[in-house]
């Protein structure tokens, strides 16, 4: 997990000394982030071997731009669609994916990110929002719990 509050120049210190300087798939879940991953592709791409791939939940803007010395592929992910009857395709590959992620997340490899609880229900989500936006919990991300969790 990043800071983002932090600059892109710390950030892209920081995951040099977290990856070893070898990034290889990158994904930008905060839809923010194209150009600092394009810099932090840049800026790993001599200790980098092999294809690198970034996703991003942007997918409103233009990709970041891959150079010859600096390649990579961008996949930007549609979240609008997640759930829906007539998304097929997506929900199908997410079926497919979940599992991996929860096994990944037992197994410690992944890790979510740190984050409080703000409030109740769908009427305390604005709540939720602007304290996100007031920065008083760092980088931890702000949540609202909508209901129990059903077994």
């Amino acid at each position: 997990m990043l800071d983002y509050h932090k600059s892109d120049g710390e950030i892209i210190e920081e995951l040099k000394a977290v990856t070893n300087g070898a990034l290889q798939y990158a994904f930008d879940a905060t839809s923010n982030n194209n150009g600092l991953l394009a810099s932090v592709f840049a800026a790993l791409a001599s200790t980098t071997a092999g294809a690198r791939r970034y996703t991003t939940t942007n997918d409103w803007d233009a990709v970041p731009l891959s150079t010859e010395e600096s390649a990579f592929s961008v996949n930007p992910i549609q979240l609008g669609p997640i759930g829906q009857p007539d998304a097929v395709q997506l929900n199908e590959k997410l079926k497919n994916i979940i599992p991996i992620v929860y096994e990944m997340l037992a197994k410690g490899v992944i890790k979510p990110s740190e984050y409080v609880v703000e409030g109740k229900g769908l009427e305390d989500m604005v709540k939720a929002w602007d304290v996100q936006k007031s920065g008083t919990n760092g980088s931890k991300k702000v949540v609202v719990k909508i209901g129990d969790e059903r077994v």
